[in-house]
């Protein structure tokens, strides 16, 4: 559970332009709802309250009010009836939605061994970390748990010896690669092209990733990086050059985190093959993954690592 300052000078919309207002009211309901179901605790000072926004008070210039005096407001204009029913459908779910304090250095004060942010509409003068959107929320929360693995929140279905704690979100980077080669098919051939995406992984690894040919290795540590990372991995540079060593200075990039089970645990990136070679606490190889966790073959004791 996180802690999240709302920033009033962030509901200010006037200088926003028109035909951005409700993205931006969107964006800030998909953070809302991760961060509901998370149960994040929202923070801010009695201004959010009482003060004078240039449609009113935030409650009831904004929030309490109909589509229809919505778009009566020249700095609401641009607000949907879906963003604003989605806005206040979460906002009543949520009863004493903002616990108060005394400033936001105060809440910084307060808060400065936990894990807080702030939070509200997205704008130019927006604290650090700022949660605006659905991803900015989940890069909130990669950068707390990468550093606080203890304190990760593995999903309940999940056993001992899987690996990737944020996959439903590391499973999007997949998708957005094979999206991304879409396009680039449709720009060669103009013609429009999809591919298969009821097994989004197997898809990634044979339409995105054996087509990298040469460039197999540099894509494996760039996309493998980031969905070790995406999963709160930690990059062990000290294992990886040892490990690098002890196979004769043959590369290797190898991530780390506390498992589940309250041991480390460590990912090998395969610059060959663009996979996942997981290792137990011992160093011992424990098989070959595809980049969403799912098995492609089996452990090889020539495969452990030397230097543990």
């Amino acid at each position: 559970m996180g802690h999240l300052f709302l920033v009033n000078d962030s509901f200010e919309l006037h200088d926003t332009p028109e035909n951005k207002r409700d993205k931006l009211l969107i964006n800030f309901c998909k953070a809302l709802n991760l961060a509901k179901v998370n149960k994040d605790s929202f923070w801010g000072t009695e201004d959010i309250y009482s003060r004078n926004f240039s449609y009113g008070s935030f409650f009831y210039g904004f929030l309490l009010r109909s589509i229809s005096e919505i778009n009566e407001v020249e700095s609401l204009r641009g607000i949907s009836e879906v963003a604003l029913s989605l806005f206040q459908s979460l906002a009543y779910a949520v009863p004493g939605l903002v616990n108060l304090t005394e400033s936001q250095q105060q809440f910084a004060q307060d808060s400065q061994v936990l894990h807080y942010g702030y939070c509200g509409f997205d704008f130019n003068q927006k604290p650090l970390p700022y949660v605006g959107c659905d991803k900015c929320w989940h890069l909130w929360q990669i950068a707390w748990y990468s550093l606080h693995q203890n304190e990760i929140i593995w999903p309940e279905h999940i056993d001992v010896n899987s690996f990737l704690p944020n996959k439903a979100f590391s499973d999007n980077i997949l998708l957005r690669e094979v999206i991304i080669k879409e396009k680039e098919i449709e720009e060669q051939t103009g013609k429009k092209k999809m591919f298969d995406r009821s097994n989004i992984a197997l898809t990634f690894h044979e339409e995105v990733m054996r087509p990298q040919g040469h460039n197999l290795a540099a894509y494996t540590i760039n996309i493998g990086g980031e969905i070790a990372r995406s999963n709160y991995y930690e990059y062990d540079a000290q294992l990886s050059a040892n490990e690098t060593r002890a196979a004769g200075n043959s590369h290797r990039t190898i991530y780390k985190i506390i498992g589940n089970g309250g041991q480390l645990k460590y990912i090998s990136l395969d610059h060959l093959h663009g996979m996942f070679e997981f290792h137990n606490h011992k160093g011992e190889h424990l098989g070959e993954f595809k980049f969403d966790g799912s098995y492609n073959s089996k452990a090889e004791a020539d495969h452990n690592f030397r230097t543990l």
